[in-house]
């Protein structure tokens, strides 16, 4: 389980959709070195990679954009510090 600014997040690779509990937000995928955060329909909306969180928004063209934001799904922290801690706890799931 992934939280996010007191949001959560269920593992994609552990738990289906019907499995997650009530409260999550969304789910994530932990991939080589980044993790891939998707809101409740499977949608892409975000990517923690190197302890930053960032917005992913699907081009015309097919491309992914990633910019310096928070998703909607996650909000804004009320602290950077919490911000800090949240990544950075996100960041050991890549090292398992």
């Amino acid at each position: 389980m992934l939280i996010l600014n007191g949001n959560y997040f269920y593992d994609r690779n552990k738990e289906s959709n019907r499995d997650a509990p009530e409260q999550c937000s969304g789910s994530y995928t932990v991939n080589r070195k980044t993790i891939t955060i998707f809101n409740i329909a499977g949608e892409k909306c975000g990517v923690i990679a190197n302890g930053v969180l960032s917005k992913a928004t699907k081009l015309a063209s097919g491309k992914w954009w990633y910019s310096y934001c928070k998703p909607a799904i996650v909000g804004e922290y009320a602290s950077y510090t919490q911000y800090v801690n949240d990544m950075a706890e996100a960041m050991k799931l890549l090292n398992k």
